[in-house]
C-alpha cells in the first residue's frame, strides 16, 4: 500500500468518528423535531379529553344533585356539553398518534357514557352511579396519560405532568363536590365510611394542588395561589370541616348548593390554569422546534465546513511527505541509471535532509572514485597504444633487416638493435604505468567495497530504525487504546455519579413529601382529636340527662358511658398516632438534611470525576497524535530503507564493473611483460645476428 493512502486511511478514522457523533447529535435534535410533531398531533386530542373529564364531572355533581331532589333540568343541560364534545372525538381519535388498539379502546371508554347514563335512568344506589363515573373518568385519566407517554430531552413532557397533577386534583374535586353536596343537601348524618371517603378525597386534592413536582407557567401560578386565598376555597373548607364536625347529627346549617358552586368556581380555576398551561405547551414547543431546526442547520454547516478542512489537511500533509520522498526516488533512479552529475538535492529539513545530505555525500565520493578510475583506464589505455605501436616498428624493423640481409646484416642488425633496446624500454615504462594501474584500480575497487558495506551498514542502521519505529507505533497504539479505555471507564464512573445524584434528588422529594404528608395527617389526627373531645362531652351530656331521668335512662345512661370510653379510648390513640408522627417527621427531616449533605458530596465527586474525564480524553488526543507521527516516521524509515537497497544495488553493480577493470589491467600487464619477453628474446637474435655476421 502507497504511503498515501496510508496516511488517508489513518486520517480517515478521525474524520469518521467526527462524522458520527455529529450524526447521533443530528439524530437526537431530529428525534426531538419528531417528538414535537407528535406532541401537537396529540394536544388536538388531549385537550378535548380534558374538556371531557371537566364535563362529566359537573355531570357527576348535577346527577348526584338531581338524586338527592334537585330539579332534572341542569343535569340534561350538562348531558348536552357532554354529547358535544363525544361527537367531536372520534374524529380526533383517528387522527392522532395512536395504536390501533389504543383507539378501539378509546372508542370503547367513550360508549361507556352510555351505559352509566342507563344506570342513572335506571336507578339504583347513588354511591354506585358516582363510582360509575369515577371510574369512568379514572380511564379517561389514564388515556390521557397514554397520549402525554412522549418524552424530550429538552423538559417539555413536564408540562403534561403538571397537567396531570390538575386533573387528579379537578377529579378529586369533582368527586368531593358530588359526594359533600348531595351530603350537604340531604343534611342528614353519614357513616363512618362515607366520613372517610370524604377525609381520603379532600386529601387527595389538597396533596395534588399543592404538589412540589407541579411546573407552572407564571400566570397559570397566580392564578391558583388567587383561587387557594378565595372565598369560594374558605367557604368550601368551613363546609367541609362543619360535615366533619356533625357527620353523625346532620344539621348542618350549610347549603349544598353553594357548596357545589364554591366547588365548581374552584374546577373552573384548576381548568384555567390547565388550558393556560396548555397556551404555555404550545409557545414552549414552537420555540424548541425553532431552536431543533436552527440546531440541525448550524450542524450540517459545521459538518461539512469540518469534512472540507480535513480534507484539504490530508491532501497537504499527504503532498508535503509524498514530494520530497519522490524527489528521493528519482533521484536514486538517475544514479542508479548511471547519471552521478545529477544536481544535489537541497531544501529538505529533519531526517529527509540528513537523508539528502549523506546520499549527496555518496555521489560525490563516487564521482571522485570513478573519474579516478577512469584517469587510470585512459593511462593504461595510452601506453598500450604505444606498445602497440613499437610492436608495428619493430615488425616493421624485421621486414626490413630481412630485406637488407644480403646488402649488410651487420649494419641492420646494430639497427635492428636499437629499436629492440628502444622498445625494451618502451616496454618497461609501459609495464610499470600498467602496474600502477593495476593498484590504482584494485584500490577503487576496495574504496568501492568498503563504500558498499559501509552502505549495507546504514541499510541495516535504517532497517533497525524502521523496525523500531514501528514498534513504537504498535506501543503508541496500545497506550491509546488504554487511555480510551481509562476513559470510557470515567465516563461511566460519571453516569453512575449522575443516577445516584437523581436517585438522590428524588428520594430528597420524596422525603419532603413524607414530610408534608405527614402535617397533613396531623391535621387530620387534629380533627379526629376535637371529635373525640366533642364526642367525650357529649357523652357526659348524655350520661347527666340519663341520670335525670332516673330508671328510665339506666340503659341509655350505660350507652352513654361506653361512648365516654370510646372517646378516651380515640384520644389516647390520636396522642399515640401524633407522637409517632412527630418522630416520623422528626426522622424526615433529618433524612432529608443528610439527604442535603449527600448531595453535596455527589456533587462535588462527580466535578471531581468529570475532571478526570477530561484529562483521559486529552491523554487520548495526545496518544492519537504520537501515534499518527511515530506511524509516519516508520513509514519514511521504510521508504529511506527501501532507497538505501537500491543505492546499494547500484554500488554492487559499480564494484562489479571496478573488478572487471581490475582483471583487465591485470591482463594487460601479463601482456607488456610478454612483450618485454619478446623483446629480450630479440636481443638475443641479434646478438647471434652480430656474431654469424663478425663470423
Amino acid at each position: 500500500m502507497k504511503i498515501s493512502h496510508k496516511l488517508l486511511c489513518i486520517s480517515c478514522v478521525p474524520l469518521l468518528a467526527f462524522l458520527v457523533l455529529s450524526v447521533m447529535y443530528a439524530r437526537i435534535w431530529s428525534n426531538e423535531k419528531s417528538t414535537i410533531v407528535e406532541i401537537r398531533h396529540n394536544i388536538d386530542l388531549f385537550i378535548p379529553v380534558s374538556r371531557l373529564i371537566h364535563e362529566l364531572q359537573k355531570e357527576r355533581g348535577l346527577t348526584n344533585a338531581f338524586r338527592a331532589g334537585a330539579s332534572r333540568s341542569d343535569m340534561d343541560r350538562q348531558r348536552e356539553q357532554v354529547d358535544a364534545i363525544l361527537t367531536e372525538l372520534p374524529a380526533v381519535i383517528s387522527a392522532a398518534s395512536l395504536s390501533a388498539d389504543q383507539a378501539q379502546d378509546f372508542n370503547a371508554t367513550l360508549k361507556e357514557v352510555a351505559a352509566v347514563r342507563q344506570k342513572v335512568e335506571q336507578g339504583g344506589n347513588t354511591a354506585d352511579l358516582l363510582a360509575a363515573y369515577g371510574a369512568l373518568i379514572a380511564r379517561l385519566l389514564e388515556h390521557e396519560k397514554t397520549v402525554a407517554n412522549l418524552r424530550s430531552f429538552l423538559g417539555i413532557d413536564k408540562t403534561f405532568t403538571t397537567v396531570e397533577l390538575l386533573e387528579s386534583a379537578k377529579e378529586s374535586a369533582g368527586r368531593l363536590r358530588a359526594a359533600l353536596s348531595g351530603v350537604l343537601t340531604a343534611d342528614k348524618g353519614i357513616t363512618l365510611e362515607t366520613f372517610q371517603r370524604l377525609v381520603a378525597l379532600k386529601a387527595q386534592m389538597d396533596a395534588n394542588v399543592f404538589s412540589k413536582t407541579m411546573v407552572l407557567a407564571p400566570e397559570g401560578r397566580q392564578i391558583l395561589t388567587a383561587m387557594q386565598n378565595s372565598q369560594p376555597w374558605q367557604d368550601a373548607d368551613k363546609a367541609f370541616y362543619a360535615v366533619l364536625a356533625h357527620y353523625g347529627e346532620g344539621n348542618f346549617g350549610v347549603s349544598g348548593a353553594v357548596f357545589f358552586k364554591n366547588m365548581t368556581s374552584i374546577i373552573d380555576a384548576m381548568a384555567s390554569v390547565r388550558d393556560i398551561e396548555f397556551a404555555a405547551l404550545e409557545k414552549n414547543m414552537n420555540q424548541t422546534y425553532a431552536q431543533a431546526s436552527a440546531t440541525l442547520t448550524r450542524l450540517y454547516s459545521v459538518m461539512g465546513s469540518a469534512v472540507l478542512l480535513i480534507l484539504l489537511m490530508v491532501v497537504l500533509v499527504i503532498r508535503s511527505i509524498n514530494g520530497p520522498i519522490r524527489t528521493l526516488i528519482n533521484y536514486a533512479n538517475e544514479v542508479a541509471s548511471g547519471r552521478l552529475d545529477v544536481p544535489q538535492l537541497t531544501g529538505m529539513r529533519h531526517e529527509l535532509g540528513a537523508l539528502c545530505t549523506a546520499l549527496n555525500i555518496m555521489i560525490a565520493n563516487l564521482e571522485k572514485m570513478l573519474r579516478q578510475s577512469e584517469q587510470a583506464s585512459q593511462r593504461a589505455h595510452e601506453e598500450s597504444q604505444k606498445a602497440h605501436v613499437a610492436m608495428g616498428q619493430a615488425e616493421e624493423a624485421k621486414i626490413r633487416a630481412e630485406r637488407a640481409k644480403a646488402e649488410g646484416m651487420l649494419a641492420a642488425a646494430a639497427q635492428l638493435e636499437g629499436v629492440v633496446k628502444a622498445m625494451g624500454e618502451t616496454t618497461q615504462t609501459l609495464e610499470g604505468h600498467v602496474l600502477r594501474a593495476e593498484r590504482g584500480a584494485g584500490k577503487q575497487a576496495s574504496h568501492i567495497t568498503e563504500t558498499a558495506t559501509a552502505m549495507e551498514e546504514m541499510n541495516a542502521t535504517v532497517l533497525e530504525v524502521a523496525r523500531n519505529a514501528g514498534q513504537a507505533s504498535d506501543a503508541s497504539g496500545a497506550t491509546r487504546e488504554k487511555a480510551g479505555s481509562g476513559a470510557s471507564v470515567v465516563h461511566d464512573a460519571i453516569n453512575s455519579m449522575e443516577t445516584v445524584r437523581q436517585q438522590s434528588l428524588k428520594l430528597r422529594q420524596n422525603m419532603a413529601q413524607l414530610d408534608d404528608d405527614a402535617k397533613g395527617i396531623t391535621q387530620i389526627m387534629g380533627v379526629i382529636s376535637d371529635i373525640a373531645d366533642q364526642t367525650n362531652l357529649l357523652a357526659l351530656n348524655a350520661a347527666i340527662e340519663a341520670a335525670r331521668a332516673g330508671d328510665a335512662g339506666r340503659g341509655f345512661a350505660v350507652v352513654a358511658d361506653e361512648v365516654r370510653k370510646l372517646a378516651e379510648k380515640t384520644m389516647a390513640s390520636t396522642t399515640e398516632v401524633g407522637r409517632t408522627i412527630a418522630a416520623i417527621q422528626a426522622s424526615a427531616r433529618e433524612s432529608t438534611s443528610q439527604m442535603d449533605e449527600a448531595v453535596v458530596s455527589i456533587e462535588e465527586a462527580t466535578r471531581l470525576v468529570n475532571l478526570s474525564g477530561t484529562a483521559l480524553q486529552e491523554i487520548v488526543s495526545m496518544a492519537d497524535v504520537t501515534a499518527d507521527q511515530v506511524h509516519a516516521i516508520a513509514t519514511a524509515a521504510e521508504q529511506q530503507s527501501a532507497t538505501s537497497e537500491e543505492i546499494n544495488r547500484s554500488l554492487t553493480n559499480i564494484n562489479g564493473i571496478s573488478g572487471e577493470v581490475v582483471d583487465i589491467m591485470h591482463e594487460s600487464a601479463k601482456a607488456v611483460q610478454e612483450v618485454s619477453t619478446q623483446a629480450d628474446v630479440l636481443n638475443g637474435l641479434m646478438e647471434e645476428m652480430k656474431k654469424s655476421s663478425s663470423v
